[in-house]
């Protein structure tokens, strides 16, 4: 089983919720999981979740464009 998601995506549950990053990946009893971190508050918080349940977090901006001087 391969995962879309790659160590240091940025991405969040189906359901919603903080921007989190991906730590690692592992497979235990046949599925895929990860774990992730993120921030509630000031506090660093880590949670293991099924890489089924998290989606890519759409970019919060538009990268800057180059513009000619």
């Amino acid at each position: 089983m391969r995962s879309v998601l790659d160590l240091a995506s940025v991405v969040r549950l189906n359901s919603g919720g903080p921007l989190m990053t991906v730590e690692s990946l592992y497979g235990a009893s046949g599925l895929e999981w990860a774990t992730c971190v993120w921030f509630d508050e000031k506090k660093q918080t880590l949670g293991n979740f099924l890489v089924k349940a998290l989606v890519p977090a759409q970019p919060l901006r538009d990268p800057p464009e180059d513009k000619p001087l």
